[in-house]
């Protein structure tokens, strides 16, 4: 049976909201695209010479692209700012979001008009990359660059950017291949260029620890230096350095302190040598030289962290850790106002198993900086931990009464109301303790509880309260849909995602919870339009694409619905529930059985209990003609799942089966729990005997 999973799209929403939204909800707006560092290269080779009209076609078509490209551009720089300063419906938002993608696909056209004249032209293969990265299709960005890289195997720049990508992916052993590439390749006038490409490439050598291999890149860009190649920024003192980090990572001391020395002759900071140096003691185990050495540093920079965590950490080697906490304490005497050292003493503390010392301090912290997070989130930790969850709440909510709502205090929040068992309780101290009534937070959290505690009148009004105060709190608006779905109210539902919608148009969690809802109404074609325009946000989802596969299906779409399901299983093969949904999809129409079985059982194995998994095998097994296999997984699923619709399919077995007392008996069942399909169902039972 076909399955709309309302637990797996609500987790999911939340998930969103806290790694990801919830750092939209003050800001909205979507990214600026990341620059790279390297400055990009003439492109008047771009095209290849080709005889005849062709070139001139093909020149013709890569301008066009260029100016398709800067119209896209420029389009996305006016949406940004229409996004932040002006009201804007989803209508207008899909509209506009239509408009920046057909900008992008008529570049990418352009530029693939200009490869059928030219199909050597690789820089047109780097330009339709970059349209596709804009349209969040990276693994087609990839391809273009990787056959730009290909046509031009002597150009440096296409195995450049290519490797800039892959590193930006994370995939760093291909990009490491594409440096190297490009490291063969290059020009006399491009020497500039290999400077960066030297940094990049030594940089993850050492990331991955091949540190003979980085110490030669190294050496390479050095000579580079030395010439005079390169941008200012790139000079001998940097490479020294990054020469002095490797030896240091591979825990070559003395070859470490050779380049430090060398860095500053050649200009490295006082302060940076001081801090080199430490380092360098600490590896030879020359405590008291490291202890000189970090001190110095940090009184060029008193309040630098990572200065007092070497020290923590040379006192820690020494075998005096209790040392570290005194001579910090001196530290702080002389300046009470510094408060990163005072909150580096408070980590100190909790690590010795001082909690209430760390809590001391870190309550000091955040009276001296209120908008500094990382002491908020540390304290509710604590309390946390000793079960003290109100106290933790107060700390979170303080926190976002500060301005500081961000992702950790979102997940902190979601951890500490996972772990109530009397959330009701809580609701009561808050309101009765808590008096910051403008904080949106507060309400949210409210919202929470009183929905745990299924109380169900005051959460509905504590997210809208909360959803008033912060209009881009989206979450807000599909928890009050859930409650309003728990009271079977769909239309209110609508109305209050609606609502949502129309201050959070580009929140693609709203378009998908009121996409489902719209199919438990029955209005198929209305959620169509719905989640059409989720995709303009993200056409990879795969939960609109799985929701848009039920839409089809009830739309007797059966060529889009078998789409939508294959695209879910390509974006993530091991969903059981898009494996379900197809192999369920193929059993009702009586094709491709063997892989409606295969499908179907990989989904239970994900879930071998689950009700709609097994009616989905047994009817499948039933359409292949298998009637006493079908009896077993449709009764084995009735008794996880009272539906309607297995108890119809059980019946179809039974009635097949020549017992007709049974059929008779589950379809009359069924019929109770499904009004709605009386006519069906009748015509069922008035077929059986008397």
């Amino acid at each position: 049976m076909k399955l709309l999973n309302l637990s797996r799209l609500f987790w999911a929403l939340v998930f969103i909201f806290i790694f990801v939204g919830c750092s939209q909800v003050l800001m909205p707006g979507r990214k600026a695209a990341a620059q790279t560092d390297a400055p990009e290269k003439e492109e008047a080779e771009s095209l290849p010479e080709v005889k005849d009209s062709a070139y001139y076609h093909a020149y013709s078509y890569f301008l066009l692209g260029m100016i398709y490209e800067t119209r896209a551009f420029e389009f996305e720089n006016l949406l940004r700012m229409e996004l932040i300063y002006e009201p804007t419906t989803p209508e207008e938002l899909s509209e506009r979001m239509a408009e920046r993608e057909a900008l992008w696909l008529k570049a990418i056209a352009a530029f693939e008009k200009a490869l059928s004249f030219a199909p050597q032209a690789y820089l047109a293969h780097r330009h339709i990359a970059l349209a596709y990265t804009k349209l969040n299709r990276p693994q087609i960005a990839l391809e273009h660059l990787s056959q730009a890289a290909s046509l031009a195997p002597d150009d440096f720049m296409a195995h450049y950017q290519l490797g800039q990508w892959l590193e930006q992916e994370g995939q760093i052993d291909a990009a490491l291949a594409a440096y190297e590439n490009a490291r063969k390749v290059v020009a006399s006038d491009e020497k500039i260029h290999l400077s960066h490409l030297l940094l990049h490439l030594g940089d993850l050598y050492t990331l991955k620890e091949n540190f003979e291999a980085g110490l030669e890149v190294y050496r390479q860009l050095l000579q580079l230096a030395e010439e005079g190649y390169g941008p200012a920024e790139i000079n001998l003192a940097l490479v020294h350095t990054r020469l002095a980090l490797l030896h240091l990572r591979a825990e070559r001391p003395q070859e470490a302190r050779e380049e430090i020395v060398l860095a500053r002759k050649f200009g490295l900071g006082e302060a940076r040598f001081h801090m080199l140096m430490a380092q360098v003691h600490l590896q030879l185990k020359e405590y008291d030289q490291a202890k000189k050495e970090c001190r110095a540093f940090l009184k060029e920079h008193p309040g630098n962290v990572e200065g007092f965590r070497l020290l923590a950490q040379i006192y820690e080697a020494s075998g005096e850790p209790e040392k570290a906490i005194i001579e910090f304490e001196g530290f702080l005497a002389q300046n009470e106002e510094n408060f990163a050292l005072r909150y580096f003493l408070a980590e100190l503390y909790e690590k010795s198993g001082d909690e209430e010392k760390a809590a001391e301090y870190l309550a000091k912290i955040i009276a001296q900086n209120q908008r500094f997070l990382p002491p908020y989130l540390k304290l509710a930790k604590i309390y946390e931990g000793k079960e003290d969850y109100e106290a933790a709440l107060e700390v979170l909510l303080g926190a976002v009464g500060k301005g500081l709502w961000s992702g950790g205090v979102a997940g902190s929040i979601e951890e500490i109301l996972a772990k109530l068992s009397q959330p009701l309780e809580v609701a009561r101290h808050l309101e009765e303790t808590f008096g910051q009534e403008d904080n949106f937070a507060y309400w949210y959290v409210l919202g929470r509880l009183y929905g745990d505690a299924e109380e169900s009148e005051k959460s509905m009004a504590s997210f809208a309260e909360a959803a008033r105060l912060q209009p881009h709190l989206w979450i807000a608006y599909i928890y009050m849909a859930f409650l309003k779905m728990d009271e079977e109210d769909l239309d209110g539902a609508i109305e209050i995602l609606e609502q949502g919608l129309a201050e959070n148009a580009g929140e693609i969690g709203l378009y998908k919870l009121l996409g489902q809802v719209l199919v438990e109404k029955k209005d198929y074609a209305r959620a169509e339009e719905i989640l059409l325009k989720g995709l303009i946000l993200d056409e990879e989802d795969i939960d609109v694409h799985y929701l848009l596969g039920i839409v089809y299906d009830e739309l007797d779409q059966d060529e889009k619905s078998e789409q939508e399901l294959l695209k879910c299983l390509k974006l993530d093969p091991d969903d059981p529930d898009a494996n379900n949904a197809l192999g369920y999809f193929y059993a009702e129409r009586g094709r491709n059985l063997d892989e409606a079985v295969r499908l179907i059982k990989k989904a239970l194995k994900a879930d071998p209990e689950n009700g709609a998994y097994l009616d989905s095998l047994g009817w499948a097994y039933f359409k292949m003609g298998r009637s006493e296999e079908a009896l077993k997984f449709l009764q084995e699923a009735a008794s996880f799942l009272k539906d309607p619709v297995i108890l119809e399919h059980l019946g179809d077995v039974y009635s097949a089966q020549g017992d007709e007392t049974r059929a008779k008996e589950v379809w009359t069942e069924a019929l109770e729990l499904s009004p709605e399909d009386k006519e069906k169902l009748q015509k069922k039972l008035d077929s059986l005997k008397d």
